[in-house]
């Protein structure tokens, strides 16, 4: 049996990469963080670091549901 070749390891290694940071992407964006942050997933330590982050963390999504809206200023018209 043949091991597979280099190119045959890039593209096992690439999707693989894909297969991860697409749904931490979705993930991320739906928490309310920065999609861009799912490319620490494929950083070695920084991807534990990154879910232990995620779950243990305070959403800004959550807060902006929990928190009430802050008045703008703007009085009120009397009519």
């Amino acid at each position: 049996m043949q091991l597979p070749s280099c190119y045959e390891w890039l593209w096992i290694l690439a999707s693989g990469a894909v297969l991860f940071v697409i749904p931490v992407w979705k993930i991320c964006t739906k928490a309310g963080y920065p999609g861009q942050l799912s490319l620490l997933g494929l950083v070695p330590i920084a991807n534990i670091v990154l879910l232990y982050y995620l779950a243990f963390a305070e959403w800004p999504s959550q807060r902006k549901v929990t928190e009430p809206e802050q008045d703008s200023g703007a009085k009120p018209s009397a009519e």
